[in-house]
């Protein structure tokens, strides 16, 4: 056989060649979006891995358009493997995406429970096309792997290798691990002796109104960046006369608003139930997951222990109360009165709405009313709301605030409004006579995910901390000890003039206590790390 005759038996069609390379492009983007984020990779580890399968993928390209057509002896075996990979990873992803958690050990909560059908009705009702999506990924991922597998047997060995990383990355992979080798930040802060109900020792002579602000994602940073330090100057004057919380970390479970709040008034994260996390009950998705009723009914919260005390109990949201089961959680513990945006008759032609819900000077007037009729009842309260209008990504103004000159970003006057809203609401306290017999507790209910001053805020990343500040409780100044929202809970309850045991409410604890703080023990990293997949302390807080 001549060589041109050998050559011409060896030639790659062109077709095959594009089949190739496409094939290639599909590996690597599959390498690069699932299997290197559900390998937990520290961050720069895991930056530094997308840069080489990036890479790769690019040096790949050639040898896939030149090397010979040279089907392998056992081509199928890698094929094989990367197919087995993507059936044990693809539907743990798609559970993350549609339900908020994709872990081994939350499935197997969930099937526990007998939700199985839930979660099989949700997906197939509410997420018929992002199923369809994943099948067809599958499929097209399958594909590339059998093409390049059977094409020479360097891309078998690729695709022989992208398929251990696919098994690997697994979560079934990493649950078999655990059980092997299991985690010890999960067992140094075991349910069992972490979460402790508060136990009241002393109970004050006087029961003091309570108002809580959650404004939405006004962190403790906009008092000093430059782009909103004058817009924060209100807030820094409440904050100069109350009693500041200065060093409030974000730990898993609390960073965002329902976990903020869950946090702050009963001393837990808000950690999901099996496969079903609130946090994925957003303005898209909230009609379509199962609605959470018996919200964490084990734990005495805020609303639970003030309202057996005789407080009268009310929460004004202005988002729809669906939306991360908000108004679930305040129905379960203690709350008589929770309204929403849809609570109130002819919401539906409201002008002064957003995206979200109410827009504040629409919300402040209904709060206000609240407090009036709250003060005309006689008995003592307890009233929380949520603002709205520092939501990322460009803040959602109100009619009265002035937006920032074109191209600028709108959070400046959105904090600067807010903080001209919380002060004239206390005026209107001041007004009712309320102010020496109130509590009010001002914060944010997490740290602002990515806004229009994302880059500023991202340059103070390890000193970022949540705006939290109390006034009229007879303490002023500042306490930097190290903690969390959970610590909220009882530190408020402390100030209220209810002494607890050891300072601890639920695995909250005291700021005025002397015992530390799950933060000062092990660090926010830490805490976040044992937060996070820790199906026993799920059990604990839902199913106990």
């Amino acid at each position: 056989m001549t060589a041109a005759d050998r050559s011409s038996k060896t030639a790659v069609p062109t077709r095959a060649r594009l089949a190739r390379a496409l094939s290639v492009l599909v590996i690597g983007a599959f390498a690069i979006g699932w299997i290197i984020p559900y390998l937990r990779l520290p961050a720069p580890i895991a930056f530094g891995a997308v840069i080489v399968s990036f890479i790769l993928t690019l040096s790949w390209l050639l040898p896939a358009w030149r090397l010979p057509s040279q089907r392998p002896r056992a081509f199928l075996i890698p094929a094989l493997l990367l197919l087995l990979g993507l059936i044990l990873l693809l539907p743990f992803s798609f559970m993350r995406e549609a339900f908020g958690t994709g872990d081994v050990g939350n499935l197997l909560m969930t099937l526990s429970e007998n939700r199985a059908p839930d979660m099989l009705a949700v997906g197939f009702d509410g997420f018929a096309s992002t199923i369809l999506r994943y099948l067809a990924m599958l499929g097209l991922i399958a594909a590339a792997g059998y093409i390049l597998s059977a094409s020479h047997r360097i891309h078998r060995n690729v695709i022989a290798i992208v398929a251990l990383a696919t098994l690997s990355a697994s979560p079934i992979s990493r649950y078999l691990f655990e059980l092997i080798v299991p985690n010890p930040l999960h067992a140094s802060i075991a349910p069992a002796s972490s979460v402790v109900p508060p136990e009241i020792l002393h109970r004050p002579a006087q029961k003091k109104n309570v108002i809580i602000f959650y404004l939405e994602s006004l962190e403790r940073n906009y008092r000093d960046l430059p782009a909103t330090r004058e817009a924060f100057a209100a807030l820094a004057d409440l904050e100069n006369r109350g009693l500041a919380l200065t060093n409030i970390g974000q730990v898993s479970g609390t960073n965002f608003t329902s976990g903020g709040i869950v946090a702050s008034q009963c001393g837990v994260p808000l950690v999901p139930r099996g496969v079903f996390s609130v946090d994925r009950q957003n303005t898209e998705n909230a009609d379509k997951l199962p609605e959470f009723k018996d919200f964490l009914t084990s734990t005495q919260c805020l609303g639970d222990l003030l309202g057996a005390e005789g407080y009268a109990t009310s929460y004004l949201n202005g988002s729809d109360l669906a939306i991360y089961s908000k108004g679930a959680f305040f129905q379960s513990h203690g709350y008589q009165r929770v309204r929403g945006l849809s609570s109130f008759e002819g919401w539906e032609n409201e002008p002064r709405r957003n995206i979200w819900g109410m827009n504040d000077d629409l919300l402040f007037e209904r709060l206000t009313d609240e407090l009036r009729r709250l003060a005309a009842a006689g008995q003592p309260f307890l009233l929380s709301t949520l603002t709205l209008a520092t939501h990322g990504p460009d803040a959602y103004l109100s009619q009265d605030c002035a937006p920032a000159p074109e191209g600028e970003s709108n959070i400046p006057p959105a904090i600067a409004c807010t903080g001209r809203r919380v002060q004239a609401f206390l005026a209107e306290i001041d007004r009712l006579g309320l102010s020496e017999n109130t509590v009010i507790l001002i914060q944010s209910d997490h740290l602002a995910f990515r806004n229009t001053l994302d880059d500023a805020l991202s340059e103070m990343e390890d000193s970022r901390r949540n705006f939290v500040t109390i006034l009229g409780a007879g303490q002023t100044g500042q306490i930097e000890r190290a903690g969390a929202m959970i610590d909220v809970y009882p530190t408020l309850l402390e100030l209220l003039g209810y002494r607890l045991r050891d300072g601890k409410a639920n695995m909250g604890q005291s700021l005025l206590s002397p015992a530390p703080t799950l933060v000062e023990r092990f660090g926010v990293e830490d805490v976040s790390t044992a937060f996070s997949g820790n199906v026993e302390l799920q059990r604990r807080l839902w199913l106990e």
